[in-house]
């Protein structure tokens, strides 16, 4: 992970060993309306079924998808393990293993994450 502070923003990127990259902006000043953005993110965690992933909301349609090679049964540990709800989507082959894991990260935003194999 690399962490820089600039003028306007943090930026913060992940760098996978494939070239592949995740950039994370953190703007410092927010062009905000009638709803501050911390109003808006306050909003979508509190959101009935966000707390333990229970059940989607209709926001739950803006969300970012990554594709993950394989299955999802390592994702899956992984956020069992650090004790992030998350909610499953679909069933692949005898294992039973989701095809689709979708969590919340800080601030409301949903990340899907689309397994590329049936077991």
């Amino acid at each position: 992970v690399y962490i820089r502070y600039g003028r306007c923003a943090q930026l913060e990127w992940l760098s996978f060993s494939d070239g592949f990259q995740v950039h994370f902006v953190e703007q410092f000043h927010k062009h905000e309306g009638e709803q501050t953005v911390a109003e808006t993110e306050e909003y979508l965690t509190s959101l009935p079924g966000r707390d333990g992933m229970t059940e989607l909301d209709s926001y739950a349609d803006f969300r970012i998808g990554f594709s993950v090679s394989g299955d999802l049964a390592d994702a899956e540990s992984i956020l069992t393990q650090q004790g992030v709800a998350y909610y499953t989507l679909g069933s692949a082959g005898a294992s039973g293993d989701p095809t689709e894991i979708l969590f919340q990260l800080p601030g409301g935003v949903i990340v899907e994450l689309f397994g590329t194999e049936a077991n």
